[in-house]
């Protein structure tokens, strides 16, 4: 028999298939009409143009979303990946 935490280890979904606003729906601590709520949606939106259908690697949207708060001078936050879950 398998233990719940193994199972959660072994979840993932891959950014590519979501929406940017699914992406920002599913993320603690983001409400709808924010500058964080903007960034998140606009670094998944290019970044599912620029993979073109390829898995979007986590640290690759971590980057892109602060990259794009550094130059709309939006106050920084902390962008952490989940502990135990694997997103693609």
């Amino acid at each position: 028999m398998r233990r719940r935490s193994q199972n959660v280890k072994n979840f993932s979904t891959s950014l590519n298939l979501m929406t940017p606003q699914e992406l920002e729906a599913v993320t603690p601590n983001v409400q709808p009409g924010t500058i964080y709520a903007e960034l998140i949606e606009l670094a998944h939106g290019q970044l599912r143009n620029e993979f073109q259908g390829q898995p979007i690697p986590f640290k690759s949207l971590k980057e892109r979303i602060a990259e794009l708060g550094e130059s709309s001078k939006a106050p920084k936050t902390s962008i952490s990946g989940p502990s135990s879950l694997e997103i693609r």
